[in-house]
């Protein structure tokens, strides 16, 4: 068995630990290039967009989101 294959099999077996891995060292990267707080304002952000994405893909409009803010905060 080549590595290639060995890596697919190991991926196939354990995604969440290659994942963790794979975010853990681009994580480690961007502290060591950017610095911690450039590097958390990248990571907030792309929660964020994550956030977004998925509340668009569960089919939930813009439109609803702002209504439901306006209703919070117009509570009294």
């Amino acid at each position: 068995m080549n590595y290639v294959d060995w890596c697919k099999q190991f991926y196939a077996a354990h995604p969440g630990v290659c994942l963790g891995v794979a975010g853990g060292l681009l994580l480690g990267l961007c502290f060591a290039v950017f610095g911690f707080w450039r590097t958390l304002v990248v990571a907030v952000c792309g929660a964020v967009g994550l956030f977004i994405g998925w509340r668009l893909d569960a089919g939930d409009s813009p439109d609803s989101w702002f209504d439901q803010l306006r209703q919070k905060f117009n509570r009294k």
